[in-house]
């Protein structure tokens, strides 16, 4: 109950995507994303990547990933896929994870994504739409959309 009157009182740009996984644009330093109920917070712009210190009380998680339009390199896929691993592994342990990336649409999205397909089997084509409905403005780079709607991985 208190993580959730946290997250009510939270100053943070975020939304919940699932059970404790949410999606959020790059957090200030300093005690915020604690005091917000998190117990993760996942770093997905590649020019916002500051030291784990500025965020007290969290692990922090990164892939720097770019948005620049372009369509993502094999590189940055198989670390986006490899994030989407350790996030299921906390949310399995119960913890509250939030994906950030700059604006809190592609990158975050993208990971998200796949950490929703990766827990549930659901199609990427439907999990883009339903990130979509619930982050406006989410996955709008067309290159991250189009490579999260091919998704069929086996769980």
């Amino acid at each position: 109950m208190v993580a959730a009157v946290a997250l009510q009182a939270c100053t943070l740009d975020v939304t919940r995507i699932a059970p404790r996984l949410y999606q959020g644009s790059a957090p200030k330093a300093g005690s915020t994303v604690r005091r917000c109920g998190f117990d993760v917070l996942v770093l997905t712009a590649k020019e916002w990547q500051p030291p784990d210190h500025i965020y007290p009380g969290v692990t922090v998680l990164r892939v720097p990933l770019t948005d620049h339009g372009e369509p993502l390199t094999e590189q940055a896929w198989l670390a986006a896929l490899g994030m989407s691993k350790r996030i299921a592994v906390h949310l399995g342990r119960g913890r509250r994870v939030l994906t950030t990336c700059h604006a809190g649409l592609n990158r975050s999205g993208l990971v998200n994504v796949l950490t929703l397909h990766r827990l549930t089997g659901i199609s990427g084509k439907k999990l883009v739409r339903y990130v979509r409905s619930v982050r406006p403005g989410a996955l709008s780079n067309p290159h991250f959309a189009r490579t999260a709607e091919a998704l069929l991985l086996e769980r």
